[in-house]
């Protein structure tokens, strides 16, 4: 942690404010994390780590709240780069969790070769598929070891739907989704997680070169801005967001039954 003596330089007040909020912020997402475990009578978690801001974030948030050896953290390569792979272990490493690795890329071609699809580039289904094998990983170690799928989604990702169905949307326990992702970055620089984790473009690893905000169309910036009131966005890039959110709402609710239509 940031010591607030010796030779450093005095905070500002802003700064100041931040830390304590950042501090307050840390201890309820550790006792929430605590508070499923025991009311899940689970033995841990497991994580899924794309070393990532998002999965480091949870990862160190878990480490805190339970026994690192508890928990299992699962790089799942689908186009990852060797970078964010390293990231991944050696954040593991750090925390002292348990660290799995599992490559999907030739799961992948199996089920793209059973369909006729071998050879051709579909980003959409193909990301889409690579998500869902990775969360069916995640669920079967958690089935083995009694631990809860920890998810890695935030708020900002929720309210347009940028995440994919019964993959990276699935999860036990959602530890940051109330988080934006502005937020997020202020509590991982709180929690000093490795600068190379924050400072990389955010991406799901989905396909070669693929990033958030390319696909999106816009920057966490931007949405954020929205999201949380700060400064007027334009009326253009505000219809657009407010399309995505109306068109993506059937990712935020359970099935829909019959009964209850």
């Amino acid at each position: 942690m940031i010591s607030l003596g010796g030779s450093n330089p005095p905070l500002s007040a802003e700064k100041r404010e931040e830390m304590i909020i950042c501090k307050i912020e840390e201890a309820r997402i550790i006792t929430f994390l605590r508070d499923c475990k025991r009311m899940a009578k689970a033995d841990g978690f497991v994580i899924g780590l794309s070393g990532g801001i998002d999965s480091s974030l949870v990862a160190v948030l878990a480490a805190k709240a339970i026994a690192p050896q508890s928990i299992i953290g699962v790089a799942m390569s689908c186009h990852t780069s060797q970078d964010d792979f390293i990231l991944a272990r050696e954040l593991s490493e750090a925390l002292k969790v348990q660290f799995k690795s599992i490559p999907l890329e030739y799961i992948r071609e199996e089920i793209k070769a059973f369909t006729g699809t071998t050879g051709k580039i579909l980003n959409i289904p193909d990301g889409n598929l690579a998500a869902r094998l990775r969360m069916s990983v995640l669920y079967y170690l958690a089935n083995l070891n009694n631990y809860l799928v920890l998810g890695t989604g935030n708020r900002s990702e929720s309210f347009v739907g940028y995440f994919t169905k019964y993959g990276d949307g699935a999860a036990d326990v959602m530890p940051i989704a109330h988080l934006t992702k502005r937020e997020v970055y202020e509590l991982s620089r709180y929690l000093q997680i490795d600068e190379r984790i924050i400072s990389k473009a955010p991406s799901a690893g989905l396909w070669e070169g693929q990033t958030d905000e390319s696909e999106l169309g816009f920057s966490y910036n931007e949405l954020d801005n929205y999201l949380l009131n700060t400064g007027v966005p334009a009326t253009k890039f505000k219809d657009k967001v407010i399309d995505i959110h109306l068109n993506t709402w059937h990712k935020r609710t359970t099935p829909l039954k019959l009964e209850c239509w």
